[in-house]
């Protein structure tokens, strides 16, 4: 399709859909790592290529959302708990937090925004390492 829009002129947006898991790794999910990390490959080439004729290509990545595929696992409070403890805003969503990432870039405003991959993480990428809950920072201090 880019190849038409190219021979017509005409200007479009391209998004992909990746995940966090483009950007960190998760054991025991090495071709689901891969396929996401080749996402991210594949906006930023198609980007250096589709650019110069008035293609933008962006992509999302959610982090953690509770959906049909995460809600089996997240369906026990201590692993919804430890994964809200591993999130800076201590959400887990729902798919409509990626709506809105995904509307702004293929709008008008994000006309300057090429090649990037959007983390709608609630920060659980920038996160080395969460902090421990109160009730246990006192037990590891004392040890």
């Amino acid at each position: 399709f880019a190849r038409r829009w190219i021979e017509r002129g005409i200007a479009g947006r391209i998004l992909f859909t990746g995940s966090i898991n483009g950007e960190l790794a998760e054991s025991d999910h090495t071709a689901y790592d891969a396929s996401k990390g080749a996402v991210r490959s594949l906006v930023r080439s198609l980007c250096v290529s589709l650019a110069p004729h008035n293609i933008r290509v962006n992509g999302i990545a959610p982090g953690l959302v509770l959906t049909p595929l995460t809600a089996p696992a997240l369906s026990d409070p201590a692993a919804m708990n430890w994964m809200k403890m591993h999130t800076p805003n201590h959400q887990v969503p729902g798919p409509e937090v990626c709506g809105p990432a995904a509307l702004f870039l293929l709008s008008d405003e994000a006309e300057h925004i090429h090649g990037q991959m959007l983390l709608v993480d609630g920060g659980m990428s920038i996160w080395q390492q969460p902090d421990l809950p109160a009730n246990l920072r006192g037990k590891l201090e004392a040890n």
